[in-house]
């Protein structure tokens, strides 16, 4: 299994649970698409380009603020990164 099956297989185990909890319907491709743009956020902090880009918009006003905050809080502690190869 690959790693992004594996992820897949995780966000997709998250979403299941976060239905039954909710008794609604497994919120797997949300889920996916906020990962997506984490992850590509992530990455674009760990370039040397991370200033040239303005976020703009966003899924919805909370993700938008959670994805504001990842990034800010990413590029305050780049002790943390690990080392592209």
């Amino acid at each position: 299994m690959t790693t992004g099956d594996q992820t897949f297989r995780r966000l997709q185990s998250l979403a299941r649970s976060t239905a039954a909890k909710q008794r609604t319907a497994a919120p797997t491709q949300e889920l996916l698409t906020r990962h997506l743009l984490e992850s590509f956020l992530h990455r674009l902090t760990l370039t040397p380009h991370q200033g040239d880009f303005i976020l703009k918009g966003g899924i919805a006003p909370d993700m938008t603020t959670l994805v504001d905050w990842v990034c800010r809080w990413w590029t305050a502690r780049p002790w943390l990164l690990i080392p592209s190869r």
